[in-house]
């Protein structure tokens, strides 16, 4: 059994549906926030004797440090001879936690590679990678594969443009670049199914938010969001009003009934730009 320990509950949900695209036979895998419902003993957590241990905590070992915390764990991982991965929940490696961590510095390196790329994808490529490293099974493994920092996703259409009635208004539903990544999506398109019985288009825009801008001076959240979503959004349609203030928003765009693309309902003429 694979054990996967982390403190984004986005990545709980990404191992349910990585778990669905391994191969029959592989072994089960559970996942779980450890700080989420309270402390949990360490012996708990192992009680179904894993072969590894994945930990992925943000803002390092401190992230865990109620109940027995990662320090027990680790201890345990070590008198048990379990093969424990440990990483950073940052997109840069933690030394302390690779430290801690049981298996080998280059395998634990090798394996937050695909944690860093995300997706479900990928995770369930992890699986198959520490499976294969450290507990010698022979499913085989493919690298990591980079994932886009931004882009369109409509629930029904591989193509999120090619349903859009040029008739219409089109509302740009703007979520988060996790949910993507952990096809934690159903609000999502919940949400477009109503814009869309509601008589306009809708086409969902994914990114990461606050973002440097390009200067790579910090951005506030607006700004940040803004060059995200206006990267994302194909040139050939008109440029899409963004979720800002509406003070930014006039200031700059002028009222969003001028344009035919609208995010929200436009407080600034008290009425619905999707309409």
């Amino acid at each position: 059994m694979i054990l996967f320990l982390t403190t984004a509950d986005t990545e709980v949900l990404a191992s349910a549906a990585a778990a669905e695209l391994l191969p029959d036979g592989f072994g089960p895998v559970r996942a779980l926030n450890p700080t989420a419902r309270g402390p949990q003993s360490v012996d708990e957590l192992l009680a179904e004797r894993p072969g590894a241990v994945l930990v992925r905590l943000l803002g390092g070992r401190r992230a865990w440090d109620q109940g027995d915390g990662f320090d027990r764990l680790a201890a345990r991982c070590a008198e048990r001879g379990i093969a424990l991965l440990a990483f950073s929940g940052e997109a840069a490696p933690d030394a302390e936690l690779t430290a801690a961590s049981t298996a080998p510095a280059g395998a634990v390196a090798e394996a937050f590679e695909y944690l860093r790329h995300g997706g479900v994808g990928n995770l369930a490529q992890l699986l198959r990678f520490v499976a294969d490293t450290q507990l010698g099974t022979g499913w085989g493994f493919e690298p990591p594969e980079p994932q886009p920092e931004q882009g369109l996703w409509h629930p029904r259409h591989p193509d999120p443009l090619a349903a859009i009635d040029p008739g219409r208004p089109t509302v740009a539903v703007v979520f988060y670049r996790a949910h993507w990544m952990s096809g934690n999506t159903a609000f999502v398109a919940a949400l477009i199914d109503a814009v869309e019985k509601a008589g306009a288009n809708a086409v969902g825009v994914f990114c990461a938010t606050l973002r440097p801008g390009r200067d790579g001076q910090p951005a506030d959240q607006h700004e940040s969001h803004a060059h995200d979503v206006r990267h994302a959004w194909p040139p050939r349609l008109a440029p899409p009003v963004l979720p800002m203030s509406e003070i930014v928003m006039q200031r700059r765009y002028g009222c969003c009934c001028d344009t035919r693309i609208a995010f929200k309902i436009c407080r600034c003429c008290s009425t619905s730009c999707a309409r």
